[in-house]
């Protein structure tokens, strides 16, 4: 499904959260989450509406659009591990987490993860762990890789609608979306190991 909607991706430096640059109309729909490939240089962007099977795929340099995909399952989330080199992605609509190769083809579904909610909002991998932020409950569930739900943590964030996480250097980062609809803030976590709730993992 072809659409005109445009989104604008920002790119901030981490050491002091400065505004280095802004790219405008990218065709990537409603974008509603990203991941970064470490091995190929990509930034993979979900759609989620009107198509929830499509990503783009980015240059991380440039963000120009490289190639798009069409996925075997409908996804709200996508993380990628390097180690694996495959991606995991939260299907939408249920509690079931699909994994794919680094072509995008489905490799497994895991199936009846369990936790709480029915949106994985957005995901990470985090070691042997898989993060994945709800929507509602603003909080992050933590499975392993083999789709087993290990335990929640709360956020300490609660007024705001969670949308993305990731962890660059060591400390983790989630973006939320102000409930007025008129932009998103980030917060950092310096370490996620120290999170309350997450000890034990």
């Amino acid at each position: 499904m072809e659409t005109d909607s445009k989104s604008a991706i920002l790119k901030y430096r981490l050491s002091d959260g400065k505004l280095i640059e802004t790219y405008k109309n990218l065709q990537i729909d409603h974008g509603n989450d990203l991941c970064f490939n470490g091995n190929t240089n990509e930034i993979i962007a979900v759609s989620n509406a009107p198509d929830g099977r499509k990503i783009t795929v980015l240059d991380a340099d440039t963000m120009t659009v490289k190639r798009t995909a069409l996925l075997e399952e409908i996804i709200f989330s996508m993380a990628y591990s390097k180690e694996e080199d495959l991606y995991y992605a939260g299907i939408s609509g249920g509690t079931d987490i699909a994994v794919f190769d680094s072509q995008f083809k489905l490799v497994k579904r895991l199936e009846n993860c369990g936790g709480e909610g029915y949106t994985k909002q957005g995901m990470e991998v985090y070691g042997d762990y898989l993060l994945c932020l709800r929507h509602w409950s603003n909080c992050i569930e933590v499975y392993n890789k083999n789709g087993e739900f290990l335990k929640k943590v709360p956020l300490p964030v609660t007024l705001m609608e969670p949308e993305f996480i990731c962890i660059a250097n060591g400390e983790c980062y989630i973006g939320y979306n102000l409930l007025s609809y008129t932009g998103g803030c980030i917060y950092k976590i310096s370490e996620i190991k120290y999170l309350p709730g997450f000890e034990g993992c």
